[in-house]
């Protein structure tokens, strides 16, 4: 349904030919420092394999940094939904411990990378101890 709604709707260039908002012809204007999907598909995998600032990533690709941050946001869905219709998308979220059981039935140790990360500790007791994981208890 999406899709043909997709293919149904004039294309917003032609609309904007229209109603005579258009100053270039199509295809006019300066070329971007990403002109072909290769080199699309080089700075979004360079970006999720690294994850440099966005000053680092447009010294690399030769852009400005709003312009390296605005790629990014423009092509991560681009790569998502890809990756989603083609079926390869690994799995993030799942609804229940068999739901994740079924997923991976075939693998034998799953490894589990994760970031521990500080929080405001309330000064109120109660408070305080209901936060309290229990990690700093002395081992026997």
């Amino acid at each position: 349904m999406y899709l043909t709604y997709i293919i149904l709707r004039p294309h917003p260039y032609e609309e904007a030919v229209k109603r005579g908002e258009r100053k270039r012809k199509r295809g006019g204007g300066r070329k971007g420092v990403l002109p072909t999907i290769d080199d699309k598909l080089l700075f979004i995998l360079y970006y999720l394999k690294s994850y440099p600032t966005f000053d680092v990533t447009s010294s690399v690709f030769n852009m400005s940094r709003s312009k390296a941050c605005e790629n990014f946001h423009k092509l991560l869905p681009v790569l998502h939904e890809t990756l989603s219709r083609i079926g390869v998308l690994p799995h993030r979220n799942f609804k229940n411990v068999k739901k994740m059981k079924e997923i991976f039935k075939n693998i034998e140790q799953i490894i589990i990378d994760a970031t521990e990360r500080p929080h405001h500790r309330p000064k109120n007791n109660e408070k305080q101890s209901s936060m309290y994981s229990g990690k700093k208890k002395n081992m026997p």
